[in-house]
């Protein structure tokens, strides 16, 4: 089907001021993503893959916490973890701490169920 491509997710709160913490701004980029995603047809259980751009991979437990919990809560607990990569950046916009885009198939279906575990 077709895809929504989504790019540019850091975690601001409402007033447009970043959010403290790497897994504060991850849970608030992902936030922003499924309300993108659900403005386009899709939803957070249709995403094929992400990458996350992190300022250190010191943080990256926190943002992978943070980003398990968010698809969890967001895509429904069964909802299966897309592919994704994790880079070190030197810089990421406006001084943020990690973002994140996606490719999403759109679907109007309800969240993919895991069916099986590695």
């Amino acid at each position: 089907g077709p895809l929504v491509f989504a790019s540019g997710f850091v975690g601001v709160g409402d007033d447009d001021a970043l959010l403290d913490g790497a897994g504060a701004q991850t849970t608030k980029a992902l936030e922003h993503l499924h309300a993108v995603l659900k403005a386009a047809g899709s939803h957070l259980g249709a995403v094929v893959k992400t990458t996350v751009l992190v300022d250190s991979l010191g943080d990256y437990t926190e943002v992978n916490k943070a980003y398990e919990a968010a698809f969890r809560r967001l895509g429904g607990d069964k909802v299966a973890l897309p592919a994704r990569a994790c880079y070190e950046v030197s810089a990421l916009p406006i001084g943020a701490k990690v973002e994140i885009e996606a490719i999403a198939v759109v679907a109007d279906a309800p969240a993919p169920e895991i069916k099986s575990k590695l």
